[in-house]
Formats: structure tokens, sequence, C-alpha cells
């Protein structure tokens, strides 16, 4: 088909501007049909000219964006809906999802949220078109799930009174492009297919897609009995999940003329909006904000507080101290990782304004794979503090960096003999493993375990040069190897000569 149409409603011209100039410039396919600045002008807009899809501010003059979904919802119309909110209504976001809303963008909107969001809804719409019905020309055989989930026309195998689909996603929600990340426990269709074959052996039958973007696969439960589809659905999950790599299920029933290609969306949706980071979950029905939700406003507005109060001195092991409380309470609560994600965001621009410091031009990618990559709380946590180190300007983050390096400096040289690693730097000094391990070499030329080793071999060669009665074992264990097997190849890289060679060569 051509364009899909869209009304935007905003009541901030600037920010309606701009909407609409995103939709019609960089997300290819899509039509402006109508702006509307209040509630009233955009419930019009939606009853007369019947878009596919409305992009709505939650907060506007005479009615609210609430109110539009529920007017979309009681006249049985079937544009699609968006809803833009700012972090002091992102309450209401939740609650709209429940009123049918597809999904939730967080004011600053970028580029790169409306054209996810946009994808999706097209998406959607396309598996919307065509749908689907059982029919006896089909054995089963000739059935395929890829086909039906890239909006093919196609039928249903007969024989079963319920399909189900399911979405199955190992590891930590994919925000990114790029996502992947080794140590999948399933690298392959085949080992999801086993265990859901085996599982549906004694009353249904399974298709499984093809691997699908990153990380994630569908499959079909096709059967007769609601109990037998959700006892599948939890026992799937059961024996998929893993301590190592989390492994997600979301699973619907698809109903009458609705298509694979659609609820696959849906699913995937849910999937984005509910999904916990480092947690395998099982989402079998629409998951609503609850208390523990507004628990999660509230404390983030103290964090953003604290946040505030690390940058603005520039006071590295202070902000590492309150990302790191943060990450801990949000791994306690378990809450959904899009929330948080977008709450970091907002944290993170708030923090860029008051201390009037320039973005990255990949803030928000970088967030996104913070998210998606990171195989650990641990990790995420340095990912993040990492991203927010860099609002600090660039003279003020030399002049911290340099201050910071003469002091690692100081310590390797003083504490040569003892274990010292990236991560021990990083806990002493407040510095991410990786950003101590960049700034050393802009600082010194090389790593810090490269230095470390130069010190220890300077050391070494003072003691076998006027400590002649100590013997090489003994020389290893006093600048900190414990195998001098180890320590002598080191010393010969550094030097050219084995200790033995070097102390012979000394005495001439």
């Amino acid at each position: 088909m051509g364009k899909y149409t869209v009304v935007i409603a905003e009541d901030e011209t600037l920010i309606l501007k701009n909407l609409a100039s995103m939709v019609e410039t960089e997300c290819g396919g899509w039509e402006v049909a109508a702006r509307a600045v209040n509630g009233r002008e955009a419930m019009d807009y939606v009853e007369k000219l019947r878009p596919h899809l409305l992009i709505t501010d939650i907060r506007m003059p005479r009615a609210d964006g609430l109110e539009i979904l529920r007017f979309i919802r009681e006249n049985r119309l079937a544009t699609v809906s968006v809803i833009v909110t700012s972090f002091d209504y992102f309450n209401y976001a939740r609650e709209a999802l429940r009123y049918g809303a597809r999904d939730y963008l967080l004011k600053p909107v970028t580029q790169a949220q409306l054209k996810r969001s946009l994808n999706e809804v097209r998406l959607f719409l396309e598996g919307r078109e065509d749908p689907l019905s059982p029919s006896p020309e089909h054995d089963g055989k000739a059935f395929s799930l890829d086909t039906a989930l890239a909006g093919s026309a196609c039928r249903f195998p007969p024989g079963f009174s319920r399909y189900v689909l399911f979405l199955v996603h190992c590891g930590n929600f994919v925000f990114s492009s790029g996502g992947e990340h080794d140590g999948d426990p399933f690298s392959c269709t085949e080992d999801f297919a086993r265990i859901a074959e085996s599982l549906a052996s004694d009353g249904g039958k399974i298709w499984m897609s093809k691997r699908r973007g990153n990380r994630y696969w569908y499959g079909l439960l096709g059967c007769s009995g609601g109990d037998f589809a959700n006892e599948f659905i939890m026992k799937f999950h059961e024996a998929v999940n893993r301590k190592e790599c989390p492994v997600s299920v979301a699973a619907g029933e698809l109903r009458e003329k609705e298509t694979p290609a659609g609820l696959a969306g849906n699913l995937l949706r849910r999937m984005r909006h509910n999904g916990v980071f480092g947690r395998g979950i099982c989402l079998t029905e629409d998951l609503s904000a609850g208390a523990s939700m507004q628990e999660f406003f509230n404390e983030c507005v103290i964090y953003g507080e604290k946040l505030s109060g690390a940058l603005r001195p520039g006071n590295i092991p202070s902000l590492h101290l309150v990302l790191g409380d943060m990450a801990g309470y949000w791994r306690e609560k378990g809450f959904p990782s899009e929330a948080i994600l977008n709450i970091v965001k907002y944290q993170y621009l708030s923090a860029g304004r008051e201390l009037g410091a320039p973005l990255r031009v990949d803030w928000e990618d970088s967030f996104d794979r913070a998210f998606s990559q990171s195989p650990s709380w641990e990790k995420l946590h340095d990912a993040l503090l990492e991203i927010f180190i860099g609002l600090f300007s660039d003279r003020e983050t030399a002049g911290r960096a340099e201050d910071m390096m003469k002091m690692i400096d100081k310590y390797i040289r003083d504490h040569y003999a003892g274990h010292i690693t990236n991560q021990t730097l990083s806990k002493r000094f407040g510095f991410v493993p990786s950003y101590i391990s960049r700034l050393f070499r802009e600082y010194k030329g090389v790593s810090p375990g490269e230095y470390l080793t130069q010190v220890r071999v300077a050391k070494a060669i003072e003691l076998i040069v006027h400590a002649k009665n100590i013997n090489v074992c003994d020389v290893a264990r006093a600048v900190g190897f414990s195998d001098p097997g180890y320590f002598s190849r080191l010393f010969r890289q550094e030097t050219g000569m084995l200790p033995t060679e070097y102390r012979e060569f000394s005495e001439k």
C-alpha cells in the first residue's frame, strides 16, 4: 500500500513542529495528515480522517491523551496510538498502555526513538491487513510460521481449536542494534524446538520460526485445551530459563481476525515494556503499573538529586557510589528495564542541562547499548558511570583525570609487590576499569598492567644488581610474582636477558 497516515497532537508548538518534521523526513512511509494543538481537536481529526496512527501528548488542554484513547476505543476506531510524555507524567503513560496504546515515548523524543516506534507500528499494521482463518486445505506440513510472521497470506493448519503464539528471548532485551554477545546457552532454533515438541507431544503440535532479530524466536502451539496451553507455556519457560543467560517468554492466543504478524508485534512490545534486566520472565497476560512503580518514580527523583550533587563538583568517587546504590535498588525491586532505561536517560539530560555540558552525539545509543549488551549488573554500572563521566567538560575532565592518573602511578610504584588489577584500581579510585585503562595509556603510553610489569622489573633489577645473596626465586616473590618461571619470561621480554644472565652481565 501507499504511505500510512498519522495525526500528531501536541500543545507545545515547537515540539509539534519537530515531531511532524521527523515523521515526514526521517521515517519513510508515513504522511502527517493533520496537527492538533488540543485534545478535542485531535478527537475531531481522528474521527474525520481515520488515520492509521495517532501520536499524542499525555497532558493537553480540553482533553488529555487518556481521554483520546478512550474515545478511540469507545467508537471502535482502527487508529493505533503512541503516547508522548515527560518524566512527571510517566506513570500516566503506563496506564495508557492498558487503554490500547502501542508505545510510549519519553520527552525529548529523539529520531532513534521515533523511528523505532514507527517501524514497530508499521509491522503491526502490515500484519493486520491479511487475517488468517482455519482451512481444511492444509494438513499442517505446508504451514510455515516464518511465512505467517512475514504477513503473507496463509492459513492455519487444521485439527486444533486453539493457537497460541509465544516469543522466546535470550538474555536482556535488545534496545539497540548489534546487541549480540557471546555465551547464549541456546544458539539455534532446534534447541527450543526440541524442548517445545517434547512438552507438547501429549496434546499439541509445535511450529518454530527461524531466529529473528537479536536473540529471539517465535513458536506456535496448536492445541485443544486452555489448561494445556497455559501449562505448556509455564513448563517451557522453566525448561529453557538459565541463570547464566536468562530466557524470557511472552505468549498470547490468536483471536478471530488476528494475524500471527500482528500478535508477534504485540508480544515483542510487551517484552520490551516488561522485561527485567538480568532475569528471565514469563508473560502470559498484560502487566500494568502498580504501587511499586510509583515508588520507583519517587526513588528516582531522590537518586536524580544525588546524581546532580555528585556531578556538580565533579566528584567521580561519589558518582560511582550513587550509581552503584541506584543499580542495587533497581536490581532488588526487579523493575522493568525499559522504565529504568527511560528514567536514566532523563536523569542524564537533566544533569547535562544543569551543568551546561554538551551531550555526546550518540548519547542515546550509548544507553541503549549499555542495557542491551551488559552481561551483568556490575558491567551495566560500569557502562553507565563512563557515560555520566562524559558530562564533564573536556578541560575539567582532563585536569581531574591527570591528577587521578598521578595518584594511580604513585599507588602502583608504592604497592607493586601486591595484587593490582584494573578492578583493584577501579574500587580504590572510583573509575570504570576500561576508563582507567584508556586514560592511563594516554598518560603513560602503556596500560596499568604493562606499567606494573615495568615497575616490577625495574625493582627486580635493583635487587639482582645490589643484593647478590638473594636468589632469583626470592627476587620474583619480592617484586610480586608467585611463579619464578613466569617472572623470568617477563624479565627476558623487558630486558632481553634472563635474570641469571643479567646478574652475570652486571658483575663484569
